[in-house]
């Protein structure tokens, strides 16, 4: 009897104690429930804007990003007829293998910066983000720098001429900018037709094309030339199979680099991708394993 009626006093207690704590604690409870509703609101909403941003512009990006490569590619094996040299004649309409190297280093940069400024109010660190399109963004924010990146001729060239061997970002915003209207990138037919009121946005891409050669003792060719691996890792990662270059293609243009004396920058390379988090990245992982064996001799890199 005496268990019967503890029993009862303990389930009296209880219920009074719950509907206590009920009433005191509730409305904190409530007020955390929505906080945290709301968070997970907003990151779904920012990831789904975050998708659809990546998938309206990926096909855009992708084929600038071929179009470029295809471009390195093609200057790789004919540098010597200088198609790219034009006296500073920027704007005769006769230099078309000039104007057009131009046209495809802006369009890509235009393109990108086109996505970023989407991007700008998203939160693309979000957990709920895929590894798949954080890597994409990784990949185009290297893209964007390699252009720029005093790392990559750190030690490797002297004060007075690390200028003439890049383009500052403040001069690479400028010089993209002109090429967006309306959230789209100016076709070819455009840029030559508006080239000329624009001359002095894009004299510094110009200057930085024009004669550009491994035989020069500067390092603007390297430059282009790690871009070219970089677009190559890009798109066996994001474009199309029949786009996709094989591991024979890549040791093929490390193997060129090598016979034009072209690696000197690879160490700081090889460094710059892993400053951007990339070096876990599938086609990263096989570039490095491959690049690392073209390492000058004697360099911090190789002795790693």
């Amino acid at each position: 009897m005496e268990e019967g009626l503890m029993a009862a006093v303990v389930a009296a207690l209880t219920s009074v104690i719950t509907v206590f704590l009920s009433n005191k604690y509730k409305p904190k409870v409530e007020k955390e429930i929505q906080i945290q509703k709301v968070e997970i609101e907003n990151s779904y909403e920012q990831f789904r804007e975050i998708k659809k941003s990546l998938s309206q512009h990926k096909v855009h990006l992708i084929n600038a990003a071929v179009s470029l490569k295809k471009r390195l590619k093609n200057l790789a094996k004919n540098y010597s007829k200088d198609l790219h040299s034009v006296n500073q004649d920027y704007l005769n309409i006769n230099n078309y293998y000039f104007q057009s190297t131009v046209y495809r280093v802006l369009r890509l940069y235009a393109w990108i910066k086109v996505l970023e400024d989407r991007l700008i109010y998203l939160d693309t660190t979000l957990a709920v983000a895929t590894p798949e399109d954080l890597y994409f963004i990784k990949y185009i924010k290297a893209i964007w720098s390699t252009l720029q990146e005093t790392s990559l001729v750190s030690e490797l060239d002297s004060e007075a001429k690390i200028e003439d061997d890049l383009i500052f970002r403040d001069t690479l915003d400028e010089m993209t900018m002109w090429m967006i209207e309306d959230g789209r990138v100016l076709s070819f037919s455009e840029f030559k037709s508006r080239l000329g009121e624009n001359i002095d946005k894009v004299r510094r891409l110009c200057e930085f094309v024009e004669g550009v050669s491994p035989e020069e003792g500067r390092l603007r060719w390297d430059r282009l030339y790690c871009q070219r691996l970089l677009l190559t890792s890009f798109i066996n990662s994001y474009g199309y199979d029949f786009q996709h270059d094989n591991r024979k293609a890549i040791i093929g243009y490390l193997d060129q680099m090598k016979k034009m004396e072209a690696l000197t920058m690879l160490p700081n390379f090889i460094k710059y991708l892993d400053s951007y988090k990339l070096s876990a990245e599938s086609n990263i992982k096989v570039l490095l394993k491959e690049m690392k064996g073209y390492v000058p001799k004697g360099s911090n890199e190789e002795m790693e």
